[in-house]
């Protein structure tokens, strides 16, 4: 008969040795993960009322001259507007298509140096995305907040141009897209965020930011606009058109 093996006195200290490892090894594990679990987890920016949103919107409002930097990113293309609004009457130029726009809400006139020379009249369709680029932001503003299903949330403060600024976030159920752009045959709004940031001192709201999520054709797309606000700014243009004049 095959004698049973014979067990050394080392080969049991080995075993103890693991044993002794194991139970350790368990024991730091039970204690990390109770250590870690009792961490508290990183807050969560406050969600704010949508009520305060808006009476930050009205107070930035109540400044009535501002100039006012449009940039506009989409899919192959970029568009550059620079003016400024006095009592909500619009004046600036796109470079790139050397195109100056005079505008009060919905009334459009235009000009440039080569073929429009003098102040014509042109509704939004005829303008393309031009109009949407050179508009007044709170009064898009005042149509985007109309929704009462809004999220809006509280962020950091940030620095513009050595300004304290209180930001917010918001995800806005998607509009009507004609608000917001020229894209509208076969396309729809996604997705629709806007940044808005708020001077801690006096409320001037000096930035606003959209993204666009769009689904043109079935191709997916993504579009950038930010409107940059600065108090102050120099006097209008000479020889603008007249509105009422134009109007009848």
């Amino acid at each position: 008969m095959r004698q049973a093996p014979q067990i050394s006195k080392k080969h049991v200290k080995i075993v103890v040795q693991l044993l002794l490892f194991f139970f350790l090894a368990g024991v730091l594990a039970a204690f990390w993960r109770m250590t870690y679990s009792a961490r508290p987890e990183k807050e969560a920016n406050p969600t704010v009322s949508l009520e305060i949103i808006r009476n930050k919107v009205s107070a930035a409002a109540a400044f009535n001259d501002y100039s006012l930097v449009v940039d506009e990113r989409g899919p192959g293309y970029a568009l550059h507007f620079e003016g400024q609004i006095i009592d909500g009457h619009l004046y600036g130029k796109i470079e790139s298509y050397d195109l100056e726009i005079y505008s009060n809400h919905e009334q459009f006139f235009v000009k440039d140096s080569k073929v429009i020379t003098e102040w014509k009249e042109a509704g939004k369709a005829e303008l393309g995305g031009l109009a949407f680029l050179a508009g007044d932001p709170f009064v898009l503003l005042s149509e985007l907040l109309s929704d009462k299903q809004i999220l809006a949330v509280e962020g950091p403060v940030r620095m513009v141009e050595d300004i304290a600024c209180q930001t917010y976030f918001l995800e806005i159920p998607p509009p009507e897209l004609r608000i917001l752009t020229h894209f509208e045959e076969d396309a729809t709004l996604d997705k629709l965020q806007l940044y808005l940031w708020f001077a801690e001192d006096n409320l001037f709201m000096h930035r606003m930011a959209l993204l666009l999520s769009i689904t043109v054709k079935e191709e997916k797309i993504q579009l950038y606009r930010i409107y940059n606000l600065r108090p102050g700014v120099i006097e209008m243009p000479e020889n603008l058109p007249n509105f009422t004049a134009a109007s009848r």
